[in-house]
Parts: C-alpha cells; sequence; structure tokens
C-alpha cells in the first residue's frame, strides 16, 4: 500500500519536527514526533521503516537517559517483530521493554508492555499445546497470568486460571488444576461473570466425575 500525497506531506512535516526538536535536545518531543511516523509506517504494513525509525528512537533516548523512550522504544521494535511474525524476537523485545520500565516504575508503560506479552505468551502457549508439549505450555501461561495480573486484565487473567487447570489435568497433576480452576471461578465470581462461571463449572464436574475418583 503507497502513502497518499497528504500522508507523505504529513510525514514530511513530522520528520521536520523531529529532527528541529532533536536539534534542540529535547529527546521527549523528538521521540514522541518520530513514534508518529512509526505508526504511519505500521498502518501500511511497512515494519522495516517503522523499525528503522523505533531504533532512532531507542539511540536517542539512550544517549539522553530517557527511559520512557528507551521502553517504549523496544515495545515498538516488538511490534515490528510481531507484525512481521517473528514472534521469539518480538517476545525478547517486549520482555526487554518490560525490565526497563520496571525499573524505572513506570506503572502506565509496564501496563501497555504486559498487554503485549500477554498476546504473545498466549500464542505460543497454544503453539506449544498443539504440539503436546505440555510443560512449555504451563510454563507460557504462567507467564501469560503474570502478564495479565500486572496489566490489571481480570478477564484474561481468568482465563489463564483456566487454561492452567486444563493443562494440568492432560499432565495428570490434578491437585494443581483444581487449584486453578477454583481461582479461575472465583474471579468469574468478583468479575459477576455468570456465562463463563456457568459453563467452565459444568465442565468441570463433568470432567471430575469421568476423570476423578
Amino acid at each position: 500500500m503507497k502513502f497518499t500525497e497528504e500522508t507523505l506531506s504529513e510525514l514530511s512535516s513530522l520528520l521536520r519536527q523531529a529532527e528541529k526538536y532533536c536539534n534542540a535536545d529535547d529527546t521527549a518531543k523528538s521521540v514522541a514526533e518520530y513514534k508518529k511516523v512509526c505508526l504511519k509506517y505500521e498502518e501500511v504494513k511497512d515494519f522495516p521503516t517503522a523499525s528503522y525509525f523505533y531504533q532512532k528512537c531507542l539511540i536517542m533516548s539512550k544517549q539522553t537517559k530517557y527511559p520512557e523512550g528507551e521502553a517504549t522504544s523496544y515495545m515498538g521494535l516488538g511490534l515490528c517483530e510481531e507484525g512481521e511474525r517473528n514472534i521469539t524476537k518480538a517476545q525478547e523485545y517486549y520482555e526487554t521493554a518490560l525490565e526497563k520500565a520496571l525499573d524505572k516504575d513506570l506503572h502506565a508503560i509496564v501496563k501497555l508492555i504486559s498487554e503485549q506479552l500477554i498476546r504473545i505468551y498466549e500464542k505460543l502457549a497454544i503453539t506449544c499445546e498443539e504440539s503436546g508439549d505440555y510443560q512449555k505450555t504451563l510454563d507460557y501461561y504462567d507467564k501469560c497470568l503474570d502478564a495479565s495480573k500486572r496489566a490489571l486484565n481480570s478477564q484474561k487473567e481468568a482465563e489463564c486460571y483456566y487454561k492452567l487447570g486444563m493443562t494440568f489435568e492432560k499432565t495428570k497433576e490434578l491437585e494443581k488444576s483444581v487449584e486453578a480452576l477454583e481461582k479461575f471461578l472465583s474471579i468469574c465470581e468478583k468479575t459477576n461473570n455468570q456465562v463463563n462461571l456457568k459453563i467452565v463449572l459444568f465442565n468441570f464436574l463433568n470432567r471430575r466425575v469421568r476423570v476423578w475418583p
């Protein structure tokens, strides 16, 4: 997809502004303008070019010791790798971004990065489950659970407990399965998610009758 003349004009203006702020040693504003450029390229799925500008933001943020810019630049690089379906590389960038944000207590950015990690860990867990590697499935759902808690995403937190419960059943760790499913049900009750609560409770009891002596 090509840019329209209007979009090209916007890009030119954004780049001039970014350079202007950079020359004035205003890293925060310069990074903000460059990230607008990144978003333009992400919209047309030109991830290599978007990645180039995120790298520029990262270098600038490191040189000027701007932690917010560093953390969000790593996150942007992760988004680009995810867009190119390089999931493992995306995971590395997101985890580095999270580490930087946690180190500086950047709570809003931690929440934002954690949302990206939820998606990545869930994809990796599903891939491992489909291949029959249940130990890695558990590891990724456990990481997804931690990310859900940091993101304050109770729906995903509940889903992770449910997935952990079902996977523990496959590995014959029945006590852990029960514990995870009870936590799932508890969150459903607290968030008044009656549909999930009734469906899963029904399935849970059926499994217990069929599988567990």
